[in-house]
């Protein structure tokens, strides 16, 4: 059961990751804000190989919204580590000591200002630790929380296959590895390689698992032509969120919702010749979730927050 489990899930990220052209925006791949030695506490970038990060920087929060520090990146082009993708890693003065609890985010910024990413990780003693910036780039935005670090050797990181950020999901904390693949992590599109190998298994997972249970699934966004767009609002959302697929839909389709750790929530059908549908997320708890339709021709993804 726990090898048709992986490979299941394994399945899920070889599909997320079928017909979609290069990714774009380098993104955090790994977090160490725990380390005795202040010079090894910081953040791994990862992104194409030759991606030119001068003008970039990183920006520690406190848990009360404030910078913390700003870390330049004056020089350094990525690496070509594994299939034209690879990391550097970027010492980072964090907000948390390594002892205690704590906790804090980062946000990573493009040279003309845009956050693509506004991260937080560590627990206040009791709550996981979620940040809404009061003041620097990423102002008025709040964090994604991707896990709190158990000890000073292990990292945040995180694991999967493809070649973009929502690709992967947040792993348990792991062994540190700057500046390299993270482990469990794969760069690459893998298309059909397992499908050989898997596809059997579905007929033997139909029967093991029953369609209540749910199996760990990626964010990955798959570019590939599915004839019609995705638009959701209000976002961020705290009752009702609006789905409109922008002209009816012409089949079947399947609308998901996805955690942030990469657990599918909950799954409806939605009939043919649809235009928007409704979904109540009022016992939604709060965080980052992916809405996902899925037809015969390809999938479609959109992020969310829900207050």
């Amino acid at each position: 059961m726990k090898r048709l489990t992986f490979f299941l899930t394994l399945y899920f990220w070889v599909l997320a990751s079928v017909a979609r052209g290069q990714s774009t925006d380098p993104f955090i791949n790994e977090v160490n804000y725990k380390a005795t030695n202040p010079a090894q506490r910081g953040a791994e970038v990862a992104g194409p190989a030759g991606t030119d990060m001068t003008g970039w920087s990183i920006v520690s929060y406190q848990p009360n919204g404030t910078v913390a520090s700003t870390r330049p990146i004056n020089s350094g082009s990525i690496p070509d580590l594994q299939n034209g993708h690879g990391s550097i890693w970027y010492d980072v003065e964090q907000s948390s000591q390594p002892s205690g609890g704590g906790g804090g985010g980062m946000a990573l910024v493009k040279p003309d200002g845009t956050v693509t990413q506004f991260i937080s990780y560590g627990t206040n003693l009791i709550f996981s630790v979620i940040i809404t910036a009061t003041n620097g780039p990423a102002s008025g935005m709040t964090s994604q929380h991707i896990g709190t670090q158990l000890l000073s050797g292990s990292s945040l990181q995180l694991t999967g296959i493809g070649l973009e950020y929502l690709d992967f999901i947040w792993a348990l904390p792991g062994g540190s590895t700057p500046g390299q693949v993270n482990t469990l992590q794969i760069f690459g599109l893998l298309g059909n390689l397992l499908n050989s190998t898997i596809g059997s298994l579905f007929a033997q997972a139909a029967a093991e698992k029953p369609a209540t249970e749910t199996f760990l699934m990626p964010f990955g966004k798959v570019q590939q032509e599915v004839g019609f767009d995705l638009q959701v609002y209000p976002n961020p959302v705290s009752d009702y969120l609006q789905v409109n697929f922008g002209e009816d839909l012409p089949e079947t389709a399947t609308l998901s919702i996805i955690s942030s750790n990469g657990r599918l929530v909950k799954s409806t059908t939605t009939a043919a010749q649809t235009k928007q549908v409704e979904l109540d997320l009022k016992n939604l708890p709060a965080g980052i979730y992916a809405i996902r339709l899925t037809t015969a021709k390809g999938q479609v993804t959109k992020i969310i927050m829900k207050q």
